[in-house]
This record gives C-alpha cells, structure tokens and sequence, in this order.
C-alpha cells in the first residue's frame, strides 16, 4: 500500500470521482449485501456524494433501515486490457435523505443537474429523493498493486 500519492495517481482519482457517470452502490438489507447501478454527482472536496432515488427502489428501503452504504467507481472497461488495472475508488459513508427544505437542497440539485441534465423530469415526481453520502473513508487503487487508504481529509485536500 502506498501512503502518499503522485500527480498521476492523484488526477486519475479527481478524474474518475469528477467524470464517471456511475457508481455501484452497496446498501444492505437484512444483513446481506445488495448491490446497484446510480448516477451520482459530489461536493467539491468530495467529502459528500449525492444520489438522487426512487423510494420505491431495493436500495433506497435498505438506506432506510440501514444507513451505511458504499460507492464504487471504477474506469471504464473499454480503457485496458487487464481488468484488474483499471482503476477504482470504493467509498464508504452514512446516507442521508436530503429533504426538499434542507438549506442546501437547491445547489444540490442544481449541481447534480449540471451533470444529468436529463433528469429534470425525475425531480417532478415525488417518489424521487436526494440522499447525501457523508464519506468516512475509502480505498483507491490506481492500478494493479497500487492502493491508497482515504481519509475524509486526505479527499479535502485532493486538489490543494
């Protein structure tokens, strides 16, 4: 395990955390794992994800009963040859409902439109909510044989 990143490693995580359409998202339901496919957008030191569900899917009555979930971001296929060089980021974190009235409800979606802008549509329904990841910790790993532990501080700090 590596403890300090390069320029290199650090532009392909913000690159990946910035750019990737998808995450995989782990909830649990009744001690097992359950996993699925969501878009996401963050906060701008990546300290926060933001996810915009249905409260009828799976995952978001397993954010209900439990609130630790996971993302996992990962390089797209198409980039390598060898699946275990791509690179990947899997987080971990509490899930919160951000409700329509939360202070920051608004800027959330506005910045989550900015990359979906399709989904406009979704936030007129009203079984659709933003929940906030509030991010502990993670790992990286830049490549075969090249991980970094994450810290919430060491995401704050990514593009000083």
């Amino acid at each position: 395990m590596n403890i300090i990143m390069n320029y290199d490693q650090k532009s392909l995580l913000l690159s990946l955390m910035k750019s990737s359409k998808t995450a995989s998202l782990g909830t649990c339901k009744e001690n097992q794992p359950y996993v699925s496919l969501t878009p996401y957008s963050c906060k701008e030191n990546f300290t926060e994800f933001y996810i915009h569900i249905s409260k009828l899917a799976v995952h978001t009555k397993n954010i209900t009963d439990n609130s630790k979930v996971s993302l996992m971001i990962s390089q797209s296929e198409d980039t390598n040859t060898n699946p275990l060089s791509l690179a990947r980021v899997t987080l971990t974190g509490n899930a919160l409902e951000v409700g329509r009235a939360d202070i920051n409800y608004n800027s959330i979606k506005e910045n989550y439109l900015k990359k979906y802008p399709t989904a406009e549509l979704l936030f007129n329904l009203d079984d659709f909510h933003i929940y906030k990841i509030e991010i502990e910790h993670g790992r990286y790993i830049a490549g075969f044989a090249n991980t970094f532990n994450l810290t919430k501080q060491s995401l704050e700090s990514l593009e000083k």
